[in-house]
């Protein structure tokens, strides 16, 4: 029996349900296979209409836009190379004038030196100062006293003089202002006398005797490995 023949002796009612379904049953395919495309291949809006267009995690569209952010990140951070450059080579000159600031342990005798010139180049109307006596207290050099291992460590150098007030401001006032970092901690005062002097007849000033703390921050980085 033919086809033709087979389909003419069917009734009217299965002839229109045929011919309709198939139809549908093609359209309905075809457009699964087209939403099942699309969610393969994400929203851009560039390909498909608005209405079509669908955000799927993991679609094809949806990993371009995280390669496009990342190449956009990037892009950002090679236009911020020469200001992170910049800032770093900064840091690192503050970081070098700091330490050029701060004498290491090999230069203790050249502070020293530095100190007693200090006080030498004090006369006339700045007043009077006179070294006596010049000890250097280094970390750890006290009995039972234990330091933990640090960059930086606190350098006291003990200063007795002979000066009279002038003196003393001007000799305080040019370590402090001195290029490498010193400060005085601790001063302790024994004012000088005034009197007759039997030779002269005159009166006599005897200098202050003043002993002094000078504290700086001696930078071993050894100590820190």
């Amino acid at each position: 029996m033919s086809l033709a023949s087979t389909w003419t002796g069917l009734p009217k009612q299965q002839q229109i349900a045929i011919l309709v379904g198939i139809p549908v049953i093609i359209c309905g395919l075809v457009g699964w296979l087209i939403w099942t495309d699309l969610q393969v291949l994400g929203k851009d809006e560039g390909l498909v209409p608005a209405f079509l267009a669908r955000s799927v995690p993991g679609s094809s569209w949806s990993k371009i836009d995280d390669e496009r952010t990342q190449i956009a990140q990037q892009d950002t951070a090679i236009l911020e190379g020469p200001k992170v450059q910049a800032d770093y080579a900064k840091a690192q000159k503050d970081r070098k004038a700091a330490e050029e600031r701060l004498p290491r342990v090999a230069d203790k005798t050249e502070v020293r030196q530095e100190i007693e010139q200090l006080a030498r180049a004090i006369q006339g109307a700045q007043g009077m100062v006179k070294l006596k006596s010049f000890n250097i207290n280094q970390p750890g050099s006290n009995p039972g006293t234990t330091r933990r291992a640090t960059e930086l460590e606190d350098w006291i150098y003990k200063i007795e003089l002979s000066c009279d007030m002038n003196g003393l401001i001007s000799f305080i006032d040019v370590l402090e202002k001195n290029p490498r970092f010193m400060s005085v901690r601790r001063i302790n005062l024994r004012p000088g006398t005034v009197g007759p002097d039997r030779e002269s007849g005159q009166l006599k000033y005897v200098l202050h005797t003043v002993s002094l703390d000078v504290v700086t921050h001696v930078y071993n980085p050894e100590k820190s490995k």
